[in-house]
């Protein structure tokens, strides 16, 4: 079940950096970085 642990951090991993370019397009639209 080893395989299965890292699958899912990698997803979370995944998961993190989307929503981390979301919020950087957030502040470059509002001016706050």
């Amino acid at each position: 079940m080893i395989g299965g642990g890292v699958l899912a951090v990698l997803l979370l991993l995944i998961v993190m950096v989307e929503e981390g370019k979301h919020k950087a397009k957030l502040g470059d639209t509002y001016g706050t970085k």
